[in-house]
């Protein structure tokens, strides 16, 4: 009954908010949701469309991957949904020393992470090219 309460109250505070991450309404409720889940709040209306912004991102990625033919896998959110690569990465305790040496530096995968999008025909052609050189370093190994 809390839990259900605590959903609508969200839900009803944020639908006020103007949708300023780019985020569709559905894709909204949905990191509406994924906040109770995981049982956060932002105070701001920047901070709260900038993380919505960066669960946006992740939830293509999921449904690119989920809806691969032949893919045995199954990926979903967590609590890492609304994080930056750059939080992650501190919060596993990869430095900079480290991604030098692992060759991850110079990349940029929150705007590749945009190209999952399933309505984005190069998204086919980015996955194959990636899934192709992580092929190849996993049997150089």
């Amino acid at each position: 009954m809390q839990t259900s309460f605590t959903l609508a109250a969200l839900i009803a505070c944020t639908s006020a908010l103007n949708l300023g991450s780019g985020a569709t309404q559905d894709e909204h409720q949905s990191f509406i949701e994924y906040l109770a889940e995981q049982g956060k709040t932002y105070t701001d209306s920047s901070t709260f469309n900038f993380r919505e912004a960066r669960y946006v991102i992740v939830q293509k990625w999921i449904n690119f991957h989920n809806n691969r033919p032949g893919d045995l896998a199954h990926y979903a959110h967590n609590f890492m949904s609304d994080m930056t690569d750059e939080e992650k990465a501190k919060m596993m305790g990869i430095t900079d020393a480290i991604k030098e040496s692992m060759d991850l530096a110079g990349s940029d995968s929150d705007s590749e992470a945009a190209d999952y999008d399933s309505e984005d025909s190069e998204a086919a052609d980015y996955d194959s090219e990636d899934d192709a050189a992580a092929e190849d370093a996993t049997t150089a190994v």
